[in-house]
């Protein structure tokens, strides 16, 4: 996807250029939507344990054995995706503007073996004369991406033909695996039009990933049916 502004003015991270650098040519922002993600894949998977009585496994459990081990279900969602887009900002350097505004590009900013702290070559930015608007061009960069695996599991304790109770263990990045990629649902702490990576070339950290999502989060729920 292809914009020059994802969203009104004002909307966005505090880190984000929220509106055309130029409200005369907007065309100097056309360049990959905020929220544009190459590459996606999502996949939703139930299973059902054959364990307990009738099944494979323990298929001649008594009551009570069947009753702990069988009807069980495990559940997982699998996301791979790439990141999301995002520009390099620098100061207005005569405080002229209430937003940052995009930085000169002078050389390429890729780098063959980018890691957490050099994710771009930063010297290939510099700061805009007094006056002149930044020759980088709008969401030039990506963000990294996300690895996620949430993993949980089940069971219906069926106490009448009416009256039950579903018992289920929930785990959120089950394999604790650290993403630097930015959660597209917590807009709090970053998604679409915001940036894991400091992007401000007045920043220390610039150039840095300085954000992460949260480790791995296990939950309990129960749910009484009648």
């Amino acid at each position: 996807s292809m914009d020059d502004k994802s969203a009104p003015a004002g909307i966005g991270a505090a880190n984000a250029f929220s509106g055309h650098m130029n409200d005369r040519i907007p065309s100097l922002d056309y360049g990959p939507s905020d929220f544009s993600v190459k590459h996606r894949f999502v996949n939703s998977v139930v299973y059902a344990l054959p364990i307990g009585r009738g099944k494979r496994v323990l298929g001649n459990a008594n009551r009570i054995a069947n009753l702990a081990v069988g009807g069980w279900q495990v559940t997982a969602i699998t996301t791979f995706q790439t990141g999301f887009p995002f520009s390099v900002l620098a100061p207005d350097p005569g405080a002229y503007l209430s937003f940052n505004m995009r930085a000169n590009q002078d050389g390429d900013p890729n780098l063959s073996n980018k890691n957490i702290n050099e994710w771009f070559n930063t010297s290939a930015f510099a700061q805009p004369a007094f006056g002149v608007y930044g020759s980088t061009r709008r969401n030039t960069l990506t963000q990294p991406g996300i690895n996620n695996w949430d993993v949980g599991m089940g069971k219906t304790f069926q106490f009448t033909e009416r009256v039950g109770f579903q018992f289920r263990v929930e785990t959120f990045n089950t394999f604790n695996h650290t993403q630097y990629g930015i959660d597209p649902t917590a807009a709090a702490s970053g998604g679409p039009g915001q940036s894991s990576v400091d992007s401000n070339i007045a920043d220390p950290q610039f150039g840095r990933v300085i954000s992460a999502r949260p480790g791995r989060i296990l939950q309990f729920g129960g749910k009484l049916t009648f």
